[in-house]
Parts: C-alpha cells; sequence; structure tokens
C-alpha cells in the first residue's frame, strides 16, 4: 500500500503467501541498495543524511514456482520511484533472470501483457509468447519432468500416484497438479554486490561482440592482404620503371622490321601472278603498294 494505494494485493492474500512461502511455494526476491556508510565529518549517525544512507529497499519481485521446478509465474512487482534513475526494476529483473537460469528453470513467465503502459516494460525483458505456445512448451517442461521421475516438493502421496491416474483427477483436487519444485530456487543473499556477471545475457552479449569484432578485425586484415601485391611482383615493377626506355626512332625501325617482311610478302602474292604488260595488274599492283604505305606512314615509319 506505500507504493500502490490500489494494489489488489490485500490482508487475505498475503496470509496465503506467507504459508506458500513456508512450503516453499512462494517466494520474494528484493533488490537492495547499499550506500556508503561513512558520513561527512559533523553529521551524527541519527541525522537525516544517515537514514538515507541506510541500505534501502529499492525493488521486489513476488512469485511462485511451478511444474516441478521448471517454471516460475511473477505475480506482482514494484520498484520505489525516488530511485527510478537506477533503473532497479530491470537490473532485478535481469538478476532475478540469472538466478533463475543458473537454478535450471526454463520459464520465467511474467503473465499476460496489454497495451497499459505498466505492461510496457515485459516486452523489453522477456520474449512475447502466445497462449497456445506458451503452454506447449509449458507442456513439454511437464513432461520431461514426468519422465526424468524427479518430483521436487511433492509430498509422498501425490508421488505414488501413478502418472496417468494423476492426470486423471480433477484440477480441484491437489494431487493433480505437478510438483511446484521449490527447492530448487536458492533462498538469503542471493548476489551480494550486483555485477554485469549476475546479470542475465550480459555475458553472452560481451562474448558476441567480442566474437563480431575479432572477425571484423580477420576480415579488414585479409582485405589488406589482397590489396596490397606480392613483394616478388612490387621488386619486379620498380625493376621495370628503372629500366631506360628506347627512343622513337629505334621503336620505329623495329617496327619496321617487323612489317616489311610481310609488306614484301603481300607485295609478291599480288605481283607474281600478273603480267608486266597488263596494264589492269600494273594499277592493281599500284592501288596495293599506296595502302601498304599509307599503314607505314600510319605506324611512324619515315619515307
Amino acid at each position: 500500500k506505500e507504493h500502490h494505494s490500489d494494489s489488489w494485493v490485500g490482508p487475505n492474500l498475503e496470509a496465503v503467501w506467507l504459508k506458500m512461502a513456508e512450503a516453499k511455494r512462494a517466494f520474494a526476491f528484493e533488490l537492495w541498495l547499499h550506500e556508503d556508510p561513512h558520513l561527512p565529518a559533523g553529521q551524527e549517525a541519527t541525522s537525516p543524511a544517515a537514514e538515507q544512507r541506510a541500505p534501502r529497499l529499492i525493488a521486489a519481485d513476488f512469485g511462485h514456482p511451478h511444474t516441478a521446478g521448471l517454471a516460475y509465474y511473477v505475480t506482482t512487482r514494484f520498484f520505489d520511484r525516488d530511485f527510478r534513475t537506477l533503473q532497479p526494476g530491470f537490473i532485478l529483473a535481469f538478476a532475478e533472470a540469472e538466478c533463475m537460469r543458473r537454478a535450471g528453470l526454463e520459464l520465467w513467465d511474467l503473465g499476460g501483457a496489454d497495451k497499459s503502459p505498466m505492461m510496457s516494460y515485459k516486452p523489453q525483458v522477456a520474449i512475447e509468447m502466445g497462449r497456445s505456445a506458451f503452454l506447449r512448451r509449458l507442456r513439454e517442461c511437464r513432461r520431461r519432468a514426468e519422465h526424468s521421475g524427479s518430483s521436487p516438493g511433492m509430498d509422498e502421496v501425490s508421488a505414488a500416484l501413478p502418472i496417468d491416474q494423476r492426470r486423471r483427477l480433477p484440477l480441484t483436487d491437489p494431487r493433480a497438479a505437478p510438483a511446484p519444485g521449490g527447492n530448487r530456487i536458492p533462498t538469503g543473499m542471493v548476489f551480494p554486490d550486483i555485477s554485469e556477471e549476475e546479470l542475465w545475457g550480459a555475458v553472452m552479449l560481451r562474448a558476441k561482440e567480442e566474437r563480431l569484432k575479432a572477425a571484423e578485425d580477420a576480415a579488414k586484415k585479409a582485405a589488406k592482404k589482397v590489396q596490397k601485391p606480392p613483394k616478388a611482383k612490387r621488386k619486379a615493377a620498380r625493376t621495370e620503371e628503372a629500366a631506360p626506355t628506347s627512343s622513337p626512332a629505334a621503336q620505329s625501325s623495329q617496327n619496321a622490321q617487323s612489317v616489311s617482311p610481310q609488306v614484301a610478302a603481300d607485295a609478291e602474292v599480288s605481283v607474281s601472278p600478273q603480267s608486266e604488260d597488263d596494264a589492269k595488274a600494273k594499277a592493281a599492283f599500284q592501288q596495293r603498294f599506296m595502302v601498304v604505305f599509307k599503314e607505314l606512314l600510319t605506324k611512324g615509319l619515315s619515307r
């Protein structure tokens, strides 16, 4: 009532939870803030500053385990709005989830969600799942617990009943429900000082970031090796750049030497089958000669 004047948790429900807590069927996870206990000089231990530095409860979750200790349902939560900048509700949620993971639980149930602002945190700390999909997961947990034969927290009378017979019992019969498995939930001080190691997913997220960074560095190194030519090729390129280039005249003579045999062959092919007295043969020879001559001029040969 101190934090929620219209809270649905009343004396009757509180009495039920107290009975369930004695049987390890209900639990409360609390987040306490411990500030520096050392006071400045001149302040007494009974001063308002000292009271503010005393350990304070800034968030809490109330819930109960079920399905042979493989699932945990959170009934209600609260956090102190005076410390909302510290986000105590999120810290408690992730620390509680890590505690559940270490205890061997598989489902952390925050209940239904709607468009209410009070429900907006749920998709941020948990995975939204439809009712049918959640019930299927819950039944899978129940089957694994039944086949493994583990019934933590179940009384001897219920445990003595065969599985098929217990399933035929009406829902109003306490023996029909699977064992709550409250012995899995640790009690007392779970995390003396919460750090990233005690927050669910923080270690895995950091490892994933390190793997991505290593892969990125390896890709950059591989790309650098591909862009940079081998040492032998770089040395050969420097040698070619240092070698003296030949003059245009020398290049022209080389071209002439390479072309002249072809010109002679073309001339022989065009002249040999024709008679010297045939005017048409002379005209064809002259035309062929002019074509070859123009080609030589185009390639830079001197006259």
